[in-house]
């Protein structure tokens, strides 16, 4: 890949950063309306939290990092 990305690439890349948080976060802390459906309440939240936030937001980076480098049939495979 040469040149910088592009304003429509480096959207895609910031919507795949949210996406993986959120669903990171929603897997620690959520039991149910993942989805949020319906508002959340304290019935969607775990009673016991089990991990942490932790390194995710970093592991996260480290994939969105490769993903322009990867060619284009692969992410595609990959979603």
């Amino acid at each position: 890949m040469n040149g910088p990305l592009s304003d429509d690439e480096l959207l895609a890349l910031d919507a795949y950063w949210r996406a993986a948080n959120y669903l990171s976060a929603g897997q620690i802390y959520l039991l149910d309306n993942p989805l949020l459906r319906e508002p959340l309440n304290l019935q969607h939240v775990k009673p016991r939290l089990l991990g942490h936030w932790g390194t995710t937001p970093g592991l996260n980076q480290a994939h969105r990092v490769r993903l322009p480098r990867l060619p284009p049939w692969l992410i595609h495979r990959l979603t």
